[in-house]
């Protein structure tokens, strides 16, 4: 598999993407079920904790202060105002 465009094809032979609508001669690809999106979201954790040197138990932290707080463990250095 040499050819960036023929990798689609590729992952529908394979069950990993199927076939959702079509635009003219443009067809769109989805992840057929929750089950391949979770091997799909599987992959990519464990590439990017391998990639790069992310603490994920301090990044979820921070998210949730944020998130239900709307506060963050690292401020911004300018203070936002409202209008």
């Amino acid at each position: 598999m040499t050819e960036k465009k023929y990798f689609p094809s590729l992952l529908y032979y394979y069950g990993l993407l199927t076939m959702d609508s079509t635009w003219g001669d443009l067809i769109k690809m989805v992840i057929p079920n929750l089950c391949i999106k979770e091997q799909y979201w599987a992959f990519m954790r464990n590439y990017f904790q391998k990639s790069s040197a992310v603490d994920l138990v301090s990044l979820e932290k921070n998210l949730q202060k944020l998130a239900f707080e709307g506060d963050s463990l690292y401020p911004s250095k300018t203070p936002v105002s409202l209008p």
